[in-house]
């Protein structure tokens, strides 16, 4: 019995809420659309990707030859070292003493 009046009493309540609820909702109407067809015409506000930012061939032929100059510079750095520590090499062993066999 108890639980029948409650259920009655939640009953009337919720039909009160619907009726403000719509109540509500027209003077909105009245006064500015509805946020959802704002968003469905101009999508969400401030959630958008950024646009992508295109770069020219001109610019991306530049960055690479400023790569390559990079790369050429460090290439011809190492084949300098490699030639003089080659260098280095061949004169320690020419010092070196023969040598010698026990026999």
């Amino acid at each position: 019995m108890m639980l029948e009046a409650t259920l009655t009493g939640l009953n009337l309540r919720l039909n009160e809420l619907r009726r403000l609820k719509s109540e509500i909702e027209t003077k909105l109407r009245g006064k500015r659309p509805p946020a959802r067809s704002y968003a469905a015409v101009n999508g969400p506000v401030g959630l958008t990707a950024p646009a992508k930012r295109r770069m020219s061939t001109a610019g991306r032929e530049a960055i690479a030859a400023a790569q390559r100059k990079r790369w050429n510079k460090i290439k011809r750095a190492k084949a300098a070292a490699v030639k003089s520590t080659a260098g280095r090499e061949r004169k320690a062993k020419a010092k070196q003493p023969a040598a010698v066999s026990a026999a």
